[in-house]
């Protein structure tokens, strides 16, 4: 990107928002949520950043163009997203929810006043929600 927008720049690279993602890539071996909760984050507000930097070269502010490329890019995202490749969506396993009128699971529910013990908190969603 750099060679695109007109050579390099050490700034580029020297600002808060990339040492934290290179900061939060290396933490993210150790503890993955430093990746998720800021890397990623911050990666794409630099990438945001790079972007800008080549479009305002190369793409007028007031070019149609823009629009076409922002409309592009919002297409292959929905397709990217939407797709059903190895059954991401269609395989996704039916929840089972507890209810005390289900032969089966009516002993698994506790009594009245009772309490509902579980380690995962979404026992807890699909039982009340």
């Amino acid at each position: 990107m750099a060679a695109h927008a007109g050579g390099w720049d050490a700034k580029r690279i020297d600002n808060p928002i990339f040492i934290l993602v290179v900061f939060s890539w290396i933490m993210g071996f150790f503890v993955g949520r430093f990746w998720f909760d800021f890397g990623i984050p911050a990666l794409l507000i630099w990438m945001a950043q790079e972007f800008d930097n080549v479009y305002t070269r190369f793409i007028p502010p007031a070019s149609g163009r823009r629009i076409l490329l922002a409309v592009a890019i919002a297409l292959a995202l929905y397709a990217n997203t939407t797709n059903d490749i190895n059954d991401r969506w269609s395989m996704q396993p039916a929840a089972e929810y507890l209810y005390r009128d289900f032969p089966g699971k009516a002993s698994w529910m506790p009594d009245p006043g009772g309490i509902v013990y579980s380690d995962d908190l979404r026992i807890f969603s699909l039982t009340f929600f």
